[in-house]
């Protein structure tokens, strides 16, 4: 992540990911493919695919609003 990409790319990140990494400092949005419930709740949006297609999605508004609160403070 050090050259600062425009988008992240990830698929089922978590498998080898110690304890020790941490992403709170990535300013790049995240877009991962995952089957784990626990990593994507910290998703600020959930998309759900069934075969093939988007049938249902999850808007995190408190972890949008952190973000918010984030960008404000830290970065303007």
């Amino acid at each position: 992540i050090i050259t600062n990409p425009k988008l992240i790319l990830a698929d089922e990140p978590t498998g080898d990911v110690s304890s020790f990494t941490t992403a709170d400092k990535i300013l790049s949005p995240i877009l991962m493919v995952t089957h784990d419930a626990f990593t994507a709740s910290y998703a600020n949006r959930i998309l759900f695919i069934k075969d093939g297609k988007i049938f249902n999605e999850l808007v995190n508004l408190i972890l949008l609003l952190q973000i918010l609160i984030y960008t404000l403070t830290y970065l303007s």
